[in-house]
């Protein structure tokens, strides 16, 4: 037997934005789905997708992330009903898009280096790829 607890929830347990959402997905579920639509919903691939942009999505980043960024990205997420790597591909390409806006408003070019945030410690990799502080 499972150890998992599950707990129903009531229409009080909802905000008012995830209320009405589910109470229109409830609506087109009951009016239901053409045989065309059940056909384009059969046929999409399962899984990830190949590409999430103008090409294949072939990079992986992995980040470590403090415990206040890793919250405000899942409140990001949550808030507006993504997976966390659509939320992260968001995030990244407003930050770019706003860097690369205020430099052409500015006239000025990009700072070829940047002084590290208050607290960063350089660390060092080994040949095993092993990291440390110095």
């Amino acid at each position: 037997m499972s150890d998992k607890k599950y707990r129903l929830l009531s229409a009080d347990d909802f905000d008012a934005d995830e209320a009405r959402m589910l109470h229109e997905a409830s609506k087109e579920a009951q009016r239901g789905y053409s045989d065309r639509q059940l056909a384009a919903a059969a046929a999409r691939p399962v899984g990830r997708p190949l590409s999430v942009g103008a090409s294949r999505a072939s990079n992986v980043i992995r980040v470590r992330l403090d415990d206040e960024r890793d919250k405000r990205i899942e409140d990001y997420r949550k808030k507006r009903r993504i997976t966390r790597s659509e939320a992260v591909r968001e995030l990244i390409d407003k930050g770019l898009d706003m860097m690369q806006e205020t430099q052409k408003t500015s006239g000025a070019e990009a700072p070829e280096a940047t002084v590290p945030p208050v607290g960063f410690e350089p660390t060092t990799h080994d040949l095993k790829g092993r990291c440390s502080n110095r």
